[in-house]
């Protein structure tokens, strides 16, 4: 438990500043890249893990701001982008991101999300969740081999 409290202190104390998260810092304390939608996914769900275990309703305010910019950076009415910049002018966005090597990005965040609203009620993330769910269904129904973890998030939101 010690050592994922310190995690949690690492990540909010020297990742997590002003509503962004960043990938890295310099000795010297610089922040070095920008944080993509899969790192704000995958450190949302570690807190919200850590939240789960401390019972503070503070750790789930956390694990809030932190999937609320995840959504506003990385979720448009067009779908998701990686990133929150491009450098491609006619940089596009996907209706659900695919899994790899380890779950889609999308649907870690749509899973925290779901998770954290068991919690903590939020209009707009819920809203936000539901239109996710909604414009990836077709691609789901589709292929569900490489969308096995939106699947997941789906059952998770059908559960009592």
């Amino acid at each position: 438990k010690d050592i994922a409290k310190g995690i949690r202190k690492f990540l909010l104390t020297r990742l997590w500043k002003k509503d962004q998260l960043v990938r890295a810092r310099d000795k010297r304390g610089k922040a070095i890249g920008k944080a993509t939608l899969e790192d704000y996914a995958y450190v949302a769900h570690g807190l919200l893990a850590w939240a789960q275990l401390s019972k503070e309703s503070t750790d789930y305010v956390d694990v809030e701001q932190i999937v609320d910019q995840a959504w506003k950076k990385f979720f448009t009415p067009q779908g998701w982008r990686l990133t929150e910049t491009s450098l491609l002018a006619n940089a596009y966005s996907e209706v659900m991101l695919a899994d790899g090597p380890i779950p889609s990005p999308s649907a870690e965040l749509l899973r925290t999300t779901l998770y954290l609203l068991e919690e903590r009620e939020n209009v707009q993330l819920r809203e936000q969740a539901m239109q996710a769910i909604s414009a990836g269904q077709e691609v789901l129904l589709e292929d569900p081999y490489w969308f096995a973890s939106h699947a997941r998030a789906v059952f998770q939101l059908q559960q009592p």
